[in-house]
C-alpha cells in the first residue's frame, strides 16, 4: 500500500471517528403549538374569541415551524427534541402536518424525538373555525399519535412503557432517553359524553407504573455505564419556590417524589416544556448536595420571547453546554418577538382570571379562616373570581405583566426591574388595605404583612431573582440561556464537591481508597483512574456539568 492511501485512509477513519464519537448537537424546541392552516376555514367572530383568550401565535404557528425548520438546516444538529405541545389543542390534521415536516428533516438527517404535551391527546377543544361558528375537528387518540409519530420515539427500536406513551430509546451508543408521558388525557371531560363542560387536563403526572419503569430502564442503563437523561411536557422541578403552588398544573403532581427517585437512578438532566418559561432549574437531592437533577424548560416558539435552544454534548456525554436562539420572523411576520410579547401582555389580565378561579376555592377557605377579623375591620371582600380579577388588575396590573415578561424571558436577576418589583409590590399592597379599610389599615398592614412574607413573598423573591431554594443552603442559581452556574450560586454540581463519582455523576464515596480499581472516577471537576496507585487526575467535566466554552 502507497503512503498515499494510507494518509487517505487515515483521514477517512478519523473523519469517522469524529462522526461517530465526537461532539453531538441536540436542537430542542418545545410548545410549537400548530394549529393547521385548514382549522381556519373562515376568519372571523369564533376565531377572534379564542385567540383573545389564547396569547400564542396560533395564525402564523405552521410559518413558525417551517421557519424552524430552516434554522435546523443551518444549525446542522444531530437530533431534535420536543417536549410536547405539538399541536394548538389535539387536532389530527394538526398532528399530520408536524408529522410531515419532522419526516421530511429526517429524510435530510436529522432524527427527533418527542413526548406529547396535554394540549395534543384526546383534547375536546379541536375546532374549525367558520366565521362566527365553530366545528368540532377530529380528535387525536393515543394510538393514533403512537401510529403519526412512530419514526420520532414509538418505532420498534424503543422501548414502550405498556401503561402510557412512554419510551426509551438510545439515540447515540452510551445515551439513553426516557420519554415520559406526563399527561392526563384520560381525565378529559366532554359534553358530548354528558359531563358539564368541556375540560382538556393541563395538569399531569407520572402513573405509578410508570416511573417504576422509567426507574428499571435508567438502573439498566446506568449499570450499562451509560448516560441517562429525560423528556417530560411537565417541569419535573420547581422553577421558582412556589411554583408547585400558584402554578400547580405546569409542575409535575408530585414532583418531589418523581425528582427523587429521578436523582437517586440516575437520570441528570430532563427536557420539559409546558409553562412556557425559559428557564434552567437545578436540585439537589439531599443537604449533603451529592447528586442533583436539572430540569431544562424551554419556552415555547409561538409565544414571546419565542426561544429555542442548541445543545452541545461531548463524546462521552458528561459535558452539556447550552446556547438560546429566538425566532424571529416568519414568511408573513417580520417582527415575531414584539408581536407576542405585546399579546402576551394584553393576556395577562385573562392569565390572572384563570390562575384565580382555578384556586378560587381554596381562596374561599382563606376568607372563611379571617371572617371574624374581615367582619370587624369591616373589609369589603370580593365575591366572584371576576370581582377578584378586576380588584387585582386594579392595583398589581402594571407589576404583573412586567414580572410575567421577565419571568417568562430568564435570566431574571440581570434585569434591574426585578429588585424593584417585590417593593412596589408591597407598596401598593399597603395602598389596597389603606383604600379597603381606611383607619384600620395600619393594624390590617401588619397582618396581612405577616400572611404574605410567609406565602407570597417568598416566591416572589425567589422568581425575581430566579434562585431556586430561596434563602437555604441549597439555593442555585443558573443562567437560564446557557447553563452556566451564576456567581452566588452553588450549582456546579456533584463533581465540585470533594466526594468521587462515576462517569454518569452517581456518588459513589468520600474515599477513593474504598473503591474498585480500574476504574474512573470524578472528583472535584477532575477524572481519576483507580489502581493500586493512584494516578494523577486530568481535566475533565462532571455529569452533567451545564458550561458554555
Amino acid at each position: 500500500m502507497t503512503m498515499k492511501k494510507i494518509l487517505i485512509m487515515l483521514a477517512f477513519v478519523a473523519m469517522l471517528a469524529v462522526t461517530m464519537w465526537g461532539e453531538k448537537r441536540i436542537f430542542v424546541m418545545s410548545d410549537i403549538h400548530v394549529m393547521a392552516p385548514e382549522l381556519l376555514v373562515e376568519d372571523g367572530e369564533a376565531f377572534r374569541r379564542y385567540v383573545e383568550s389564547d396569547p400564542k401565535l396560533l395564525r402564523q404557528s405552521a410559518e413558525v415551524l417551517l421557519a424552524l425548520a430552516d434554522t435546523i438546516r443551518r444549525y446542522d444538529p444531530d437530533l431534535i427534541i420536543i417536549p410536547g405541545d405539538l399541536t394548538k389543542d389535539g387536532e389530527l390534521v394538526s398532528h399530520r402536518m408536524v408529522a410531515e415536516v419532522l419526516e421530511k428533516l429526517r429524510g435530510e438527517g436529522y432524527p427527533t424525538l418527542l413526548v406529547p404535551g396535554n394540549h395534543d391527546i384526546e383534547n375536546p377543544h379541536g375546532k374549525y373555525f367558520k366565521g362566527a361558528a365553530t366545528e368540532p375537528a377530529q380528535r387525536t387518540s393515543p394510538e393514533a399519535f403512537a401510529e403519526i409519530y412512530s419514526k420520532f420515539g414509538y418505532d420498534d427500536a424503543s422501548q414502550r412503557d405498556p401503561a402510557s406513551l412512554s419510551w426509551a430509546k438510545e439515540p447515540f451508543e452510551g445515551l439513553v432517553v426516557i420519554g415520559l408521558d406526563s399527561n392526563w388525557y384520560y381525565k378529559n371531560q366532554y359534553v358530548e359524553r354528558g359531563d358539564p363542560a368541556d375540560v382538556n387536563q393541563t395538569a399531569g403526572g407520572l402513573r405509578e407504573a410508570t416511573l417504576q419503569w422509567a426507574i428499571d430502564i435508567a438502573d439498566r442503563a446506568m449499570a450499562d455505564g451509560k448516560q441517562v437523561i429525560a423528556i417530560a411536557h411537565h417541569n419535573i422541578l420547581e422553577h421558582y419556590d412556589g411554583q408547585s403552588f400558584i402554578a400547580r398544573p405546569y409542575v409535575i403532581d408530585d414532583w418531589e417524589n418523581v425528582a427523587d427517585n429521578l436523582t437517586k437512578h440516575g437520570v441528570s438532566i430532563v427536557f420539559t416544556g409546558h409553562q412556557h418559561l425559559h428557564d434552567i432549574a437545578k436540585r439537589y437531592r439531599s443537604a449533603e448536595m451529592k447528586d442533583s437533577l436539572i430540569d431544562v424548560t424551554t419556552g415555547s416558539t409561538v409565544s414571546y420571547p419565542n426561544p429555542w435552544r442548541l445543545v452541545t454534548v461531548n463524546d462521552d456525554f458528561s459535558k452539556w453546554n447550552f446556547a438560546t436562539g429566538y425566532v424571529r420572523q416568519t414568511a408573513s411576520l417580520d417582527n415575531v418577538q414584539e408581536t407576542c410579547r405585546q399579546t402576551l401582555a394584553d393576556n395577562i389580565s385573562g392569565g390572572l382570571k384563570w390562575h384565580i378561579r382555578q384556586y378560587w376555592p381554596k381562596i374561599q377557605e382563606i376568607i372563611e379562616e379571617n371572617s371574624s377579623l374581615i367582619e370587624k375591620w369591616k373589609v369589603n371582600v370580593p365575591a366572584t373570581p371576576e370581582e377578584m380579577t378586576s380588584l387585582a388588575m386594579d392595583y398589581f396590573g402594571h407589576l404583573f405583566v412586567e414580572a410575567f415578561l421577565i419571568n417568562v424571558t430568564g435570566n431574571e436577576e440581570d434585569n434591574p426591574r426585578s429588585k424593584e418589583i417585590v417593593g412596589e409590590f408591597k407598596t401598593q399592597v399597603a395602598k389596597l388595605v389603606n383604600d379597603r379599610v381606611g383607619k384600620a389599615s395600619e393594624v390590617v398592614n401588619v397582618y396581612v404583612e405577616n400572611i404574605l412574607n410567609d406565602n407570597v413573598y417568598s416566591w416572589l423573591n425567589s422568581m425575581m431573582n430566579d434562585v431556586n431554594q430561596w434563602g437555604t443552603a441549597m439555593a442555585s442559581v443558573t443562567d437560564d440561556l446557557d447553563g452556566k452556574p451564576r456567581q452566588g450560586g452553588n450549582s456546579g454540581g456533584g463533581g465540585g464537591n470533594s466526594g468521587y463519582y462515576d462517569l454518569n455523576g452517581r456518588f459513589v464515596g468520600n474515599a477513593l481508597s474504598n473503591l474498585r480499581d480500574g476504574q474512573i472516577y470524578v472528583t472535584r471537576g477532575k477524572k481519576v483512574l483507580k489502581t493500586t496507585t493512584p494516578q494523577p487526575a486530568t481535566p475533565q467535566s462532571t455529569t452533567p456539568q451545564p458550561t458554555m466554552p
